[in-house]
C-alpha cells in the first residue's frame, strides 16, 4: 500500500509522471487491483497519453467493472476520436451508476461526434 499512497500523493501534487511510476510499483505490490489501473488511467489522461489511459481503463474494467473505469475509458476514446467506443463506454458508466448530468453530456458529445464522423465518412 506504500506505493499506492505515494502515487496518490504525486497525483494530487500534479506530478503525473511520478504518479504513473508509483502506480506501476503498486500494481506489482498488489496484483489484480482494478483501482490501481483506474487511477493510473487518470494520470495518463492528465498527460495526454490517451492510448495508455484507454488500455489501463480497459484492464480495470476486465478486473472489476466500475463507473469511473468506464468514464476514463470514454474520455480516452473521445480524445482519440473513437466516438462510437467513447459512447459505448459512457453508456456503460451510466448503466453502472444511474443517470448523471455530466455523463449524459459526455455521452451526448460522443454521440454527436460519432454522427458527424459518420456523415463525413471518417469512421
Amino acid at each position: 500500500m506504500e506505493f499506492l499512497h505515494a502515487a496518490d500523493a504525486a497525483f494530487i501534487d500534479e506530478r503525473y509522471d511520478d504518479a504513473i511510476e508509483g502506480y506501476n510499483a503498486a500494481a506489482d505490490e498488489i496484483p489484480g487491483n482494478a483501482e490501481i489501473y483506474t487511477r493510473r488511467a487518470a494520470a495518463h489522461l492528465k498527460l495526454g497519453n490517451y492510448t495508455a489511459a484507454k488500455k489501463d481503463a480497459s484492464l480495470s474494467i476486465k478486473m472489476r467493472p466500475a463507473p469511473m473505469s468506464y468514464v476514463r475509458k470514454g474520455r480516452a476514446c473521445f480524445a482519440l476520436e473513437e466516438w462510437s467506443e467513447a459512447r459505448t463506454a459512457f453508456g456503460s458508466a451510466l448503466g453502472c451508476n444511474g443517470v448523471d448530468d455530466i455523463l449524459n453530456r459526455q455521452l451526448g458529445n460522443a454521440a454527436d461526434q460519432s454522427l458527424d464522423a459518420l456523415a463525413l465518412g471518417l469512421r
